[in-house]
């Protein structure tokens, strides 16, 4: 019984540690320039920028977000490169958790840096509220992707099981 429960488990397993060390490629450059267009629509009109507000906001905010994705591009490429825990010495993992530390208080600097710059383009108030925007869009375009997901599948919405 055990074993009829553990097999499917470990190949399941398995099969998520190959996926995550494999180059996942994302949308295609035409979707992902159209999901770039609704966050622009959303986060504009989520934290109410008017249009001279957001002639000033957008093009700190698109370096902003360039400089982070660097930052996170870089310390998930640190982490792909590690060897497995189970081999890992102390004295090895030293100079790796530097790294991290150092890329994370890089990341620290630049959202500081362009949170204050935001805050003298638009106010306080509209900057504070960017996170919240940025996270409600992310879990929109995450349930849309679950909801066409749930709609191809058999017996979903309009088709028959």
């Amino acid at each position: 019984m055990k074993r009829n429960i553990l097999l499917p488990f470990a190949l399941g397993v398995a099969l998520i540690a190959s996926a995550q060390n494999e180059d996942i490629q994302g949308p295609p450059p035409e979707r992902m320039a159209e999901i770039k267009a609704q966050k622009v629509a959303f986060i504009t009109q989520r934290l109410q920028l008017t249009p001279a507000e957001a002639q000033v906001f957008w093009p700190i905010y698109n370096e902003y977000e360039a400089e982070m994705k660097a930052i996170r591009g870089s310390i998930g490429e640190s982490r792909r490169q590690r060897p497995d825990m189970a081999t890992l010495t102390d004295e090895q993992a030293a100079p790796m958790l530097a790294e991290e530390m150092e890329k994370r208080r890089k990341e620290t600097e630049t959202w500081t840096k362009y949170m204050g710059r935001l805050r003298d383009a638009v106010g306080a108030k509209k900057t504070l509220f960017l996170g919240r925007a940025e996270r409600d869009f992310t879990r929109e375009v995450f349930r849309h992707i679950r909801d066409e997901r749930k709609d191809r599948r058999p017996g979903g919405p309009g088709r028959p099981e």
